[in-house]
């Protein structure tokens, strides 16, 4: 539903935030600028992805009420800037202080991929895998 009406949160919820929707979301939560050293590959790896045929958008999340006011937060402007900001299949700066709770909900259900920009290594905020996954049977050409 549209603009925090009852329901779920749904696409037109993304639009006020320059985000289509049309395209799946990677959200990374930054706690602070000062732990956001993840973020440029983040960033390269989006851009890779972009060039590779898998447009996306790229969320970048500020959890503090000021995260990109402070002086620290020249460093995440700068990473974003030099891809390029915002736009169809882009990456897109936000504060949790600046958007409303709806919009937080939009972004938190709707993400494909949600990670932790404090994190040292990519594969350290990746979800861990499943190893109990149940498998499909090993396919026997002579049943």
């Amino acid at each position: 539903a549209a603009n925090g009406e009852t329901g779920g949160p749904g696409q037109p919820d993304l639009w006020g935030l320059g985000v289509s929707g049309d395209h799946p979301i990677m959200l990374v939560r930054i706690a602070d600028a000062d732990s956001a050293d993840l973020l440029a590959s983040i960033v390269r790896a989006q851009r890779w992805l972009r060039r590779n045929g898998l447009r996306s958008d790229l969320v970048n999340l500020g959890m503090k009420v000021s995260s990109y006011e402070a002086p620290n937060g020249a460093r995440l402007r700068d990473a974003v800037l030099a891809e390029g900001r915002g736009g169809d299949g882009g990456v897109h700066l936000h504060s949790i202080g600046r958007i409303l709770p709806f919009q937080v909900r939009a972004l938190e259900t709707l993400a494909r991929v949600t990670l932790d920009g404090a994190a040292r290594t990519l594969a350290a905020t990746l979800p861990a895998s499943q190893e109990d996954d149940v498998k499909p049977p090993v396919f026997d050409p002579g049943l």
